[in-house]
């Protein structure tokens, strides 16, 4: 009897272990990270910073363009007071010369704004992802995932607002540093 006894008690024992040893679930929390960067103090101004930027480009350009436009106005009314050919080489080589450095200075300012958007925005996401380690640790929350990545989830998983507000607390402006070079 002792003996079935204590067949029992193990018996009981190994099937108690995986429920004991079974790790309770992390706790997960939520951000809209998309939310936050385009509604944030920070987003705001550098949304601001990038349209004021284009549209003096888009100034800037206009005038090229205008002054392309006279040149070329003026190489057909050469072309029709028949100056001489070496003269309308000349006037010919001046427009497409200007025309080539236009082009080239188009793109590389261009690409400056994109470059400069691209860190901009990173440093953007760089304050998320600090603002987020800090209230997951404050809360004990060992895994965040982003709102676009999550179906379904409760209202208590999302850390939205609380790192919304970190963010604007800690980060109002993104300074757009565009190269002119």
């Amino acid at each position: 009897m002792k003996h079935l006894f204590v067949s029992a008690v193990v018996f009981l024992a190994l099937m108690a272990t995986p429920v004991a040893v079974r790790a309770e679930a992390p706790d997960i929390g939520v951000v809209d990270v998309n939310y936050i960067m385009s509604e944030s103090e920070a987003a705001k101004s550098l949304q601001k910073q990038i349209k004021e930027k284009s549209e003096a480009f888009q100034t800037e350009f206009s005038k090229f363009e205008r002054e392309l436009k006279d040149m070329e106005a003026a190489l057909g009314k050469a072309k029709a007071d028949k100056v001489s050919e070496e003269e309308f080489k000349k006037k010919r080589t001046e427009f497409e010369k200007k025309l080539s450095d236009t082009q080239a200075l188009y793109q590389k300012r261009r690409q400056g704004l994109e470059k400069a958007k691209v860190e901009a925005f990173r440093a953007l996401s760089e304050a998320i992802v600090k603002e987020t380690e800090k209230i997951a640790a404050e809360k004990g929350i060992e895994l965040v995932l982003t709102k676009a990545n999550v179906v379904i989830g409760s209202k208590e998983m999302d850390l939205t607002q609380p790192v919304f507000e970190a963010v604007n607390a800690n980060l109002k402006d993104v300074k757009l540093k565009v190269s002119t070079n």
